[in-house]
């Protein structure tokens, strides 16, 4: 049986991990503590969708919506991308999730998720960063690179990359440059992402 200690224990740590994604909103600790589901899903709704806007275009353009759902729906999304884009299974269900009760597994669960965010924003800003991307004007016999910042669409970069594998001829030197984005994308664990605007 959970102790009160063991409960107090995984909300400091959740509480702390609200903290690195700048929860600001109030927080039904009553309700967590209770398993009470209407506590879980404002945080996972935050996480996923409004802590890192490069995940959250990320999950647009995989068509995995998360807004405007009934609580059921929401979790069906939210099962599906934990298994697609993070390879990470629950130790809940569905059902139970949206149950009461289980209470620390489903704070456990929750800071899971946090940790995946985190990662896979951290992920994101390190391939957004560090690339160059080469944009071709419409009318220009030649090219110029743009440095490509952390607050722009990575989702964006990799379809123009991918496109443009299409249309740029080889031997121009431009054609390098889309194709170490790319690889550099799959390297740093982005097969998610490729995949997606490949499809």
């Amino acid at each position: 049986m959970l102790s009160a200690g063991d409960m107090k224990s995984c909300l400091r740590k959740l509480e702390a991990l609200l903290r690195m994604i700048k929860y600001h909103k109030d927080v039904d600790y009553c309700g967590l503590s209770r398993g009470d589901p209407s506590a879980f899903l404002p945080i996972v709704s935050f996480a996923l969708t409004s802590f890192s806007s490069l995940l959250a275009e990320q999950l647009v353009a995989a068509g995995l919506e998360l807004t405007g759902k009934t609580d059921l729906r929401f979790t069906d999304t939210l099962y599906k991308i934990l298994r697609d884009m993070f390879q990470y299974k629950p130790i809940l269900s569905k059902q139970q999730f949206l149950q009461w009760g289980f209470s620390q597994r489903k704070v456990s669960v929750i800071c899971d998720i946090i940790n995946l965010v985190l990662e896979r924003h951290n992920q994101l800003k390190k391939v957004c960063s560090s690339v160059f991307v080469c944009v071709i004007g419409p009318r220009l016999l030649g090219f110029f690179s743009l440095q490509f910042h952390v607050e722009s669409s990575c989702v964006q970069v990799v379809n123009i990359c991918w496109k443009s594998l299409f249309t740029v001829d080889e031997r121009n030197p431009v054609f390098e440059y889309f194709k170490l984005f790319l690889v550099t994308a799959v390297m740093m664990d982005k097969a998610d992402l490729y995949k997606d605007v490949r499809s």
